[in-house]
């Protein structure tokens, strides 16, 4: 049976894990990296990536809902930065560390 904690820990995490799960949002959240804390425009990120402003910003919309992105406004400029909600990176954490340590005490299994 899983615990509560764990069950929680996976709850916590669902939602980041579904947002930087799609291969366009990773790229998206690479680039942003990549731009540094002042955050990126949108259509330097779609530049970036080779997408459409339209797409990337559809995207954006979907990490910011997820709270992995923030805005910040410069005049007309938007600029998006990483800053993903402390609890559920801290879940994210406890959950790949209860995953390794289930996997350290688990029987080798050659030939599977």
């Amino acid at each position: 049976m899983l615990s509560i904690d764990l069950l929680n820990d996976i709850k916590s995490s669902r939602l980041l894990l579904s947002a930087i799960g799609d291969e366009m949002r990773l790229k998206i959240v690479i680039s942003i990296i990549e731009h540094g804390c002042f955050g990126s425009k949108a259509q330097d990120i779609a530049d970036d990536i080779a997408l459409s402003r339209q797409a990337t910003l559809s995207h954006l919309r979907i990490l910011k809902e997820a709270s992995v992105v923030k805005t910040r406004k410069e005049g007309r400029a938007v600029y998006y930065y990483l800053d993903p909600d402390k609890n559920m990176i801290e879940s994210l954490y406890r959950l790949a560390k209860n995953m390794k340590e289930a996997l350290d005490m688990a029987p080798k299994r050659s030939g599977e």
